[in-house]
């Protein structure tokens, strides 16, 4: 397993990058996308990225791309006549990923090292399939749910667990029986320099993240909304679309936040909340440079909370629940989490609490973050990473 060159480094071994079928390798997707991106994408070892949109936006292979187009072509189809919506048929029509591993398979068959990102089932499709190789199985959200319904007990899924959280580690653990002997935490990464510049601190609030249910944006306007019943003149603004990266689709939950976002605006001011969609990443920094406190009232165990991440290295203060990696993340800025519940009475007085924070204390948490998270510092524990299971031989 790997080989030493004539200059005595060892040679990692090739590995093929497996991403979920929804992850976009454009530019236009999300947390596990930038991981790919910043980490494994020019690495030595990667032998090829392999996904439905790749950092081309075209499928890794033509077949692949053809029942591609035919499977969102019949869902959106059936979505005109059924109470699911597009997204929720492709899933099924995809049989939870099935067909995306068979149709990969000539170019996974064949390599030594295969590192999963986010689903353990394409693993288990991959070995059903014949691949008879190593798996590196690389876990960006709580592993509890996605282990479920597994026919093979968690710990056989892969060779090699890497998490993006203690938390997320702890989860498998305890909970999964995966051997922590086989596991490894790489935590996920940010870019930029610490801000100098900051926005005024004051009730501007800013939501990222996917209009659905778990993340709670329904949550974040009802913040607002008993903040104005306060009398504190607080805004919100929504970033983000109903799928991940910049897909977004009209949702029964969607229609339910726009008619609540029109109340409030007619009640207290146009403005008040603002449904802006999904933004490219680097337009979604600047909403954070210009907003001096995020609010991420998630309902589930976040693994990690990318987007605090990115926000606190901005300059701008967390509002969130002391859920899963949420505290973990919120330490390294030496900030502590709101409680645990995600309800909007206690985040409302949180709000009001991180609205006196110093600019000082926020250009410290930047550094902080920007330095732990340093995207070259990422990249130093992903090669460690692979050579640590080269000298053990997987």
């Amino acid at each position: 397993m790997g080989e030493i060159d004539p200059a005595g480094v060892r040679r990692l071994s090739p590995l093929i990058v497996l991403v979920a079928r929804e992850e976009r390798l454009d530019g236009t997707g999300g947390a596990v996308a930038t991981w790919v991106r910043e980490v494994q994408a020019h690495h030595p070892a990667t032998a090829k990225l392999l996904a439905l949109v790749n950092g081309e936006g075209a499928a890794s292979t033509k077949v692949l791309r053809i029942v591609s187009i035919a499977i969102s072509a019949i869902a959106e189809a059936l979505s005109r006549f059924t109470s699911w919506h597009k997204g929720r048929w492709e899933r099924a029509l995809w049989l939870r990923g099935f067909w995306y591993v068979l149709l990969l398979m000539r170019e996974i068959r064949g390599a030594e090292v295969l590192y999963i990102h986010n689903r353990p089932r394409y693993a288990v499709f991959a070995r059903r399939l014949g691949y008879r190789g190593r798996i590196i199985l690389h876990m960006h959200n709580d592993p509890v749910s996605y282990f479920s319904g597994l026919r093979i007990p968690p710990a056989a899924v892969a060779d090699r667990y890497v998490f993006c959280s203690e938390y997320a580690r702890n989860r498998a653990v305890q909970q999964c029986g995966v051997p922590e002997s086989r596991t490894s935490v790489i935590l996920n990464g940010v870019e930029g320099e610490v801000p100098q510049e900051l926005s005024q601190m004051g009730p501007k609030l800013l939501f990222v993240g996917r209009l659905q249910p778990l993340k709670g944006p329904d949550i974040a306007i009802e913040v607002v909304s008993l903040l104005r019943e306060r009398g504190v003149p607080a805004t919100l603004t929504v970033v983000g679309g109903t799928e991940p990266g910049l897909r977004s689709e009209r949702t029964s939950f969607y229609e339910c936040l726009e008619a609540r976002v029109s109340e409030l605006n007619s009640r207290h001011g146009s403005g008040t909340v603002s449904l802006v969609g999904p933004l490219p990443l680097s337009k979604v920094f600047d909403e954070m440079r210009r907003h001096p406190i995020l609010i991420a009232p998630s309902r589930v165990e976040e693994a990690f909370g990318m987007v605090l991440a990115e926000a606190m290295s901005c300059g701008s203060v967390p509002v969130a629940p002391s859920r899963g990696g949420i505290p973990e993340v919120l330490a390294i800025a030496g900030y502590t989490a709101a409680n645990s519940e995600a309800d909007s009475a206690n985040l409302a007085d949180a709000v009001l609490r991180v609205a006196v924070t110093s600019d000082d204390r926020r250009r410290e948490a930047a550094s902080r973050v920007i330095n732990r998270l340093s995207w070259k510092r990422i990249r130093a524990e992903y090669r460690a990473l692979l050579e640590s299971l080269e000298g053990r031989g997987g």
